[in-house]
This record gives C-alpha cells, sequence and structure tokens, in this order.
C-alpha cells in the first residue's frame, strides 16, 4: 500500500536523517552474532510479487506493476546462495502463511519465495501486513508475524500456526550461536509467548 503514495521519496529520506533506513527497494545486511557467527537479514519488495496488485487484479497499483519481480528473485537467490552466515532471516510486507480471516496467507509467495527460501535453509520469515501476532511453522521455515504496534484485528489459527494473538503489541527476536528466541509482547509490555528454535543446517534441496 505505500507504493500509492512515493516509494523512491522514503528511499530518498534515508539520506537525511539517522532515525530512517531503507537504503533500497530490496537489500540485504550481516551482523555479527558472536566471533564466529554472523546472522544476514535480507529483506524484500514483496508488493510486486502479488498478483492482485497487477493490471486486471483486484487491487491494482500502477506503480507495482512497473517493477518486475524476475530481478528481484534472481537477486535473493544469489544473495542466499552466497551467504555464509549461520542464521539467515528473510523479511517482507506480506506473510507467506497465515492463520488470520483478515488476509490469510499469500499464495503468490509461497509458489515464488518459499521455495526459494528453503533451498537455501531460511531459518525465518518475519512479516507484518495482519494486524495481529502470530508464529506459524511450515516447509522448514518458522514465520513471524508482527504487525500490531498500533492497531489490531480478529485473528484466527491454520493447520500451521504454533500461536496467534489479536492484541496491540510486538515480536522481539533474539539470537546465539545455537538457538534463536521469539518473544512476543503485548501493549503492556508482558511477554505472552516464547519459543526457541535449535540451528540446524538442512540438506538443501534438490
Amino acid at each position: 500500500h505505500d507504493y500509492r503514495g512515493s516509494v523512491e521519496a522514503q528511499i530518498d529520506y534515508g539520506m537525511h536523517g539517522p532515525r530512517w533506513r531503507l537504503p533500497a527497494r530490496f537489500y540485504a545486511m550481516e551482523y555479527a552474532v558472536d566471533e564466529e557467527t554472523t546472522v544476514q537479514f535480507v529483506v524484500l519488495d514483496t508488493s510486486p510479487f502479488l498478483m492482485r496488485y497487477q493490471p486486471g487484479g483486484s487491487e491494482f497499483i500502477a506503480q507495482v506493476s512497473e517493477q518486475s519481480c524476475l530481478p528481484q528473485l534472481d537477486w535473493l537467490r544469489e544473495t542466499l546462495a552466497a551467504s555464509t552466515a549461520q542464521w539467515k532471516i528473510v523479511v517482507g510486507h506480506h506473510p507467506i502463511y497465515s492463520g488470520s480471516p483478515f488476509h490469510g496467507g499469500t499464495t503468490d509467495l509461497q509458489h515464488l519465495v518459499l521455495p526459494i527460501l528453503r533451498t537455501y535453509a531460511v531459518q525465518a520469515y518475519v512479516c507484518g501486513h495482519e494486524h495481529d501476532l502470530q508464529h506459524l511453522y511450515a516447509q522448514e521455515v518458522h514465520y513471524v508475524v508482527s504487525g500490531a504496534g498500533a492497531e489490531y484485528r480478529d485473528t484466527g489459527r491454520c493447520a500451521h500456526s504454533c500461536f496467534s494473538a489479536s492484541t496491540l503489541g510486538f515480536a522481539a527476536i533474539s539470537l546465539t550461536a545455537t538457538r534463536m528466541q521469539i518473544d512476543f509482547y503485548n501493549e503492556c509490555g508482558r511477554r505472552i509467548y516464547q519459543t526457541h528454535v535449535a540451528l540446524s543446517h538442512p540438506h538443501a534441496l534438490a
């Protein structure tokens, strides 16, 4: 929905102050977890993947249709293939899986993006779009939905749901060399869910 304004203005604004970081429509960052462990965050612009934003779609957005998803898919493959990070976390706006009755899972991302995440052993995909809090697990990937920072809607569950809550709040993810900890907090700062994910290196899929 940000494409209904000026995406380029948001990118340009990042050059004028330290509080806003959006260097490009899609980009990657790598950080040290400890002296021997790193995490790579790969940030996607998921709007061009959705057919409903394309010409003839139910929510057509002209600026989205001008952005081909093919270069981004190639970049995603190349970035993950070249990564030496032990932890790989991909971030996008739209959910791959969701138990919410409002939007639900995104079939386009399940077909286009999820196979790449599985091939390169990405441990987690983080998103918003749904105005609730969710943790799901499917296809060897954990999904963290955190879109309830300003408002919330009714939530729900699906076959992949581990946790869901209809409340204001946010997710916090912390990493060590051997595990990822996922916490959800409500608007009062009270932790309402916690789980741990052990670091593993599943074989790449053919």
